[in-house]
């Protein structure tokens, strides 16, 4: 996929980086429906789209008191290959 440059005058292809999206399922069931139908999504865009389908098996509720530098290793471990994608 490409990218026409916006200026009408330069026509320039650049090419595209691969679009990546995060799938959160709302349930923590094994046999979740969203869960499922993330799986399929991800087959079906695998040529197109990177779907990372993330669980949130671990995760504790959010609270702000334990944010940022107090948050538990669950969560930074998760924050942090996001980060790193984006560095």
């Amino acid at each position: 996929m490409f990218v026409v440059a916006r200026n009408p005058c330069l026509v320039e292809l650049r090419p595209m980086t691969q679009l990546r999206l995060l799938g959160l399922s709302g349930s923590l069931r094994r046999a979740s429906n969203g869960t499922a139908v993330l799986r399929g999504l991800q087959d079906a865009l695998a040529s197109k789209v990177a779907l990372d389908i993330f669980s949130l098996h671990g995760l504790p509720l959010y609270n702000e008191d334990d944010d940022g530098e107090h948050a538990p290793e669950s969560v930074r471990a998760c924050v942090r290959p996001s980060r790193q994608r984006m560095a």
